[in-house]
């Protein structure tokens, strides 16, 4: 699985250095017309590398996510370890083990 994104563009043969400036000044339905018509002619192998590109992009972005609602658990007082072990007896006193 890929865990670097800039070495995954880097190896698909984009160049990193362009990327995060292009992505500040782009018009959505033109950058989506053009991304779809690259990939209506792209070879088989490489389909197959940018599906991983973009389930390793969707994970990174799930991983941020839960790292901010824990972040906001954890400030908030939900996450603390006696709370959660209280919570825990509790529900094994409701749902003993047989």
């Amino acid at each position: 699985m890929l865990t670097d994104i800039g070495l995954a563009l880097q190896a698909w043969g984009a160049h990193d250095s362009g990327v995060k400036q292009e992505s500040a000044t782009f018009d959505p339905e033109s950058l989506r017309r053009s991304v779809h018509e690259e990939i209506d002619h792209m070879e088989p192998a490489r389909l197959v590398f940018l599906q991983q590109v973009m389930h390793q992009l969707e994970i990174d972005g799930l991983g941020a996510q839960l790292d901010r609602e824990f972040d906001g658990d954890r400030a908030a007082g939900r996450l603390d370890p006696a709370a959660i072990q209280m919570a825990i007896r509790e529900v094994r006193a409701r749902h003993p083990y047989e």
